[in-house]
């Protein structure tokens, strides 16, 4: 049986959470459990289904969620138009391609992404730069992506990452000491915004146990046409299928590996998550998802971090991304008794 997905309206979930608590955020208590506001079958195109009673219901058994309304007008109008700005600091020469489907070039491009962790990097698509470095395209369309570090060195990212409705996510989700490790403003820009593989977060970022979740805010109203993130429903039961690690043969070349061939996925497993701006997809580590390439006349800007748990995971040496010596990946709340230290 299929069970559809619930979308959720934040806005309606986030006031019956407004409560106070000294110096700390409140936990839901069970007759403050989150309600549904509603039921929508353009989520995967079937019927009404099981509801949910909490988020984390709703995770387990789907791998991803829904939750419409997250962001408001202004602050969708606010993260977009940072991520527009961002596109006149891009570098303007020695401009980096980003692909998950060509690799040309790879040493150098994994240098420049290995060194990426703690910066804030341009990262462009294939089509938009010639064989000599100039650009094909006006510079407003010409990124893939920028990351990774905005959510630290980017005060709009920063405030979004780090606000409270974020951490409430997390302390429904049972997360006990989450931290943030990476961000990405994503372009998928009109015509020319590549398509990016199916893949599971955790190939990119394992932990053990497995802890990684993803945000992944809509800042435009994403379609088929546009390239909207498709999902294979309760894939993030089968495990990790493999991963994209540092290699261990120090001498190679190739500095970042895959540990197993490509998994091969039925391509009519997966759910279109077509979604209006302001929506926010919270993402299971092990759910599988892709997006085709963007072949309509618009684009679909998207903001997106990943969370790990820090108490009692550990985070894999051999991950592409590593912490900065002495410099831990920042901590959106630690849980104790029953409470949040901010």
């Amino acid at each position: 049986m299929c069970i559809c997905s619930i979308r959720f309206s934040f806005v309606q979930y986030f006031l019956n959470l407004i409560f106070k608590r000294q110096n700390c955020i409140a936990s839901i208590s069970e007759q403050n459990k989150i309600k549904h506001a509603s039921t929508n079958p353009k989520a995967d195109g079937q019927g009404t289904g099981k509801m949910h009673s909490t988020l984390l219901d709703e995770l387990n058994q789907n791998g991803y969620i829904v939750i419409e309304s997250f962001l408001n007008p202004d602050e969708v109008n606010e993260l977009y138009s940072a991520g527009r700005e961002l596109c006149m600091d891009a570098p303007q020469e020695n401009r980096k391609i980003f692909s998950t489907v060509n690799q040309k070039d790879a040493h150098s491009k994994e240098t420049y992404f290995l060194d990426s962790g703690d910066k804030v990097r341009f990262f462009f698509e294939e089509g938009a730069v010639g064989e000599n470095g100039e650009l094909l395209v006006d510079p407003m369309i010409a990124l893939n992506k920028v990351g990774h570090s905005l959510h630290i060195h980017h005060s709009i990212f920063n405030k979004m990452t780090f606000s409270n409705r974020v951490k409430e996510v997390c302390w429904q989700l049972n997360f006990n000491k989450p931290a943030v490790c990476q961000s990405m403003y994503i372009y998928k820009n009109p015509g020319i915004g590549g398509e990016v593989i199916s893949h599971q977060d955790s190939w990119f970022l394992h932990t053990e146990p497995n802890s990684v979740i993803g945000f992944w805010f809509a800042l435009e109203d994403c379609t088929l046409q546009n390239g909207c993130l498709q999902a294979i429903k309760g894939s993030h039961k089968s495990g990790v299928h493999r991963r994209y690690m540092r290699n261990p043969d120090k001498e190679a070349n190739q500095l970042l590996i895959y540990d197993r061939p490509a998994p091969i996925y039925s391509q009519s497993s997966f759910t279109p998550l077509i979604v209006n701006k302001g929506t926010c997809i919270i993402i299971h580590g092990n759910v599988v998802h892709k997006s085709e390439q963007n072949q309509s006349q618009k684009s679909r800007h998207a903001y997106t971090f990943h969370v790990i748990e820090t108490e009692n995971v550990k985070y894999s040496e051999d991950n592409w991304l590593q912490p900065i010596e002495n410099t831990p990946f920042p901590v959106l709340f630690e849980r104790k008794n029953e409470s949040v230290a901010l």
